[in-house]
C-alpha cells in the first residue's frame, strides 16, 4: 500500500466518525429537494426548485416549503442570468 492510499483512509475514517459522533439537534428530520432548469428556446429556460423540510422522521406535517421558479436568459453556454 502506498502512503497516500493509507492517508486518504485515516481521513476517511476520521470524517465518517465525525459524522457520526456530531449532532446539531436532537431530533431527526429530512429535506427533500429538486432542482430543474427546462430550455424553452435556444435563449431561454425555466428554472424550478422545490424544498421541503421536515424535523420529524415520518412526515405528518408540513414544517417548510419553499416553492421557486426563474425565467433564464443565457448569454452564452456558460453564462446565465435568472429572474424570479
Amino acid at each position: 500500500m502506498t502512503k497516500t492510499y493509507v492517508q486518504s483512509w485515516h481521513l476517511f475514517l476520521v470524517l465518517l466518525f465525525l459524522s457520526f459522533s456530531t449532532f446539531s439537534q436532537e431530533e431527526t428530520g429530512n429535506w427533500l429537494m429538486y432542482f430543474g432548469t427546462n430550455r424553452v428556446s435556444d435563449k431561454f429556460s425555466v428554472h424550478t426548485e422545490i424544498q421541503y423540510r421536515n424535523h420529524t422522521v415520518i412526515p405528518n406535517n408540513v414544517e417548510q416549503l419553499l416553492l421557486r421558479t426563474g425565467l433564464n436568459y443565457h448569454f452564452s453556454n456558460k453564462a446565465f442570468v435568472t429572474a424570479g
